[in-house]
């Protein structure tokens, strides 16, 4: 019998050949024909009760094929791992992903020497390089990623505000920092939110009066980034604003997130107004992810976590002034769902690689 290592491997069965699936133990749980199982993978029915093979299961040198694994399936790795050990397993329908439990085990991966859990997209394989190093992803073009909040947290946020409220004005801050901030004007929660799963919701703002404040204030920040998903038909309106005013209104104001034309721009005062402008539009009604940083590298823009605009501006407007969400003198009101936003202001997503890493982990 031969070991289906991945999709490649399965699209190359002739449609009598058999599928053995098999449990953790190695126990053969059913024998399907290929054609079977190709129909159920392209027309999305149901081969019930069977939906995915162990959703936790101690992992072993052999590969696990999971079917139809709607939600992340649970691998937990072996607590005494030999030294070149190798775990290779598939989710062959479904976005679910495999959650891997490093059983107090380090992964050597895109953060170094991590223990807690993390989501792998797969096939992936695992190899056990020794216990200084513990486990490590042989496939570069694989993405290692925790959840997106906990990408987010790693970042240092001064503020980090999930937009997950299910009443009241308050905006919570998951960064620790305890910037709560508050919802001003027209805004409605429980939105559908960019990361897809339930739990996760955004706000929908109206465009004339939403938006969130916040009590806090930052000095001339000339080394930060801004990052929230958007989702809007509007072709303008803001993201991001920073004023002198803790509340809506003029006064002096730079650090800008908006949209014109439904292209997204980032704009500084730095002697003179410095506008950095997408070339393309973003109010196409769906979910889109915005990064912007401002360092002595220069001003940039990325959206999708793919670099889209930059110049050499490195500096705004010196004076203590307040973050919006949703508003700013220059965009005005933003009409659209706005959902995880953070501002980082020494740890910062300099490459692509970081915010590639971030949508990974949002997918």
């Amino acid at each position: 019998m031969t070991q289906i290592k991945d999709r490649a491997e399965l699209l190359t069965l002739k449609d009598n050949d058999l599928l053995v699936i098999s449990d953790s133990a190695s126990n053969v749980i059913k024998k399907l024909k290929w054609s079977t199982v190709k129909n159920y993978f392209q027309s999305g029915g149901s081969l019930a009760p069977w939906k995915y093979i162990n959703s936790n299961y101690l992992a072993s040198i052999a590969e696990r094929l999971m079917i139809d694994a709607s939600s992340p399936v649970t691998i937990t790795l072996p607590g005494n791992p030999q030294i070149g050990q190798e775990i290779e397993f598939s989710v062959i329908r479904g976005s679910g992903g495999v959650n891997i439990a490093f059983n107090g085990n380090k992964y050597l991966g895109f953060n170094p020497l991590i223990t807690s859990l993390k989501t792998l997209k797969t096939p992936a394989k695992l190899i056990y390089e020794s216990s200084g190093n513990g486990w490590f992803c042989t496939s570069p073009d694989l993405v290692a990623a925790k959840s997106y909040e906990l990408e987010m947290a790693d970042n240092s946020p001064w503020v980090y505000s999930r937009l997950n409220e299910t009443s009241g004005t308050s905006v919570a801050d998951s960064s620790g920092n305890g910037r709560n901030g508050t919802y001003q004007g027209g805004v409605t929660l429980q939105q559908s939110g960019r990361l897809g799963y339930s739990s996760n919701k955004a706000v929908q703002l109206n465009g004339s009066s939403g938006y969130i404040s916040f009590p806090a204030s930052i000095s001339a920040p000339n080394i930060f980034s801004f990052e929230c998903s958007f989702k809007t038909t509007a072709s303008s309106g803001s993201l991001l604003g920073f004023s002198i005013n803790q509340l809506s209104g003029g006064g002096t104001f730079d650090r800008e997130v908006y949209l014109s034309s439904g292209k997204l721009r980032f704009s500084v005062f730095s002697g003179s107004t410095v506008t950095l402008e997408t070339p393309l539009t973003y109010n196409d009604g769906n979910w889109h992810t915005a990064t912007v940083t401002l360092s002595g590298s220069g001003m940039r823009i990325f959206v999708d976590g793919a670099l889209k605009a930059s110049n050499s501006t490195s500096s705004g407007a010196s004076y203590t002034g307040y973050p919006h969400i949703g508003y700013s003198v220059t965009g005005g009101y933003f009409n659209g769902s706005i959902d995880e936003v953070s501002i980082c202001l020494s740890s910062i997503p300099g490459d692509s690689k970081i915010i590639q890493q971030h949508l990974s982990a949002s997918a």
